[in-house]
């Protein structure tokens, strides 16, 4: 079992590299987000209002070492590779290092201009404006300085500039690289 960890601001295009690494090479993606969200509903939450307000009510409820024993609970024990989508906080990505499976972090990073743009597409589509919208706009940002950490000590950057295709190619390209210097 080897462990690929996605990491990287809002709206960079982690979601969608993991899941055109899972169609490519059958790896095995587990959303932190949702396995988060569902520890919140477990303790009694009625429903989390928006995605961005996930990692606040999380933190709110369990210390933020809980992160990855919740992650390594729902790693399969079978296939070649899980994707971990979304690891935000520099202490779980500390922690997966030291799982007993082989782990890699990439920073998944887009321009400003565009997570922003992104964002903002996300956010109206949902029907978020106003207040709403500045207010939701925020909660994005309240990991961005842990995002800096872990930008810092990551092993590969996955830049999400160009066109879709390039992007997904250069994941694909990045993650067998990485599965063949593993053998």
């Amino acid at each position: 079992m080897r462990i690929v960890v996605l990491s990287g601001r809002s709206a960079t295009g982690k979601t969608m590299l993991a899941e055109y690494l899972a169609i490519q090479t059958g790896a095995h993606v587990i959303n932190v987000g949702d396995v988060m969200e569902q520890a919140i509903l477990d303790v009694g939450a009625a429903s989390v209002p928006w995605r961005s307000a996930i990692g606040p009510l999380f933190l709110e409820r369990y210390p933020p070492s809980r992160v990855a024993e919740l992650l390594l609970a729902a790693i399969p024990r079978d296939g070649p590779s899980v994707v971990l989508d979304s690891v935000r906080l520099e202490l779980t990505c500390n922690q997966i290092r030291r799982w007993p499976y082989p782990a890699v972090i990439w920073n998944v990073a887009v321009p400003e201009g565009i997570r922003l743009e992104r964002l903002t597409r996300r956010l109206t589509d949902a029907g978020f404006n106003g207040g709403e919208l500045e207010s939701a706009l925020r909660d994005y940002g309240l990991f961005d300085s842990e995002d800096d950490l872990i930008r810092s000590s990551c092993d590969v950057t996955i830049a999400n500039g160009a066109s879709v295709d390039e992007f997904v190619a250069k994941g694909l390209t990045a993650y067998r690289d990485w599965m063949e210097a593993a053998q």
